[in-house]
């Protein structure tokens, strides 16, 4: 969840949406992302960190 309480990320088997957490409606596009097994808002909200099954950490822009 974000810290102000707004967004909730949410992990399916091959991505990671970022929904309203008052309606569950999506917002914006799925982030592509194959066994996603952390997920973290930076502080401020503006990025989210995903790491992977893998190993990999991915870091995306929330506001695009």
């Amino acid at each position: 969840m974000s810290s102000d309480g707004r967004r909730l990320a949410v992990a399916a088997e091959t991505s990671v949406r970022i929904v309203d957490a008052a309606t569950g409606q999506s917002l914006g596009q799925a982030l592509p992302v194959f066994g996603a097994i952390s997920l973290k808002f930076s502080p401020d909200g503006s990025r989210i960190a995903v790491g992977a099954l893998d190993g990999s950490v991915r870091v995306w822009d929330t506001e695009t």
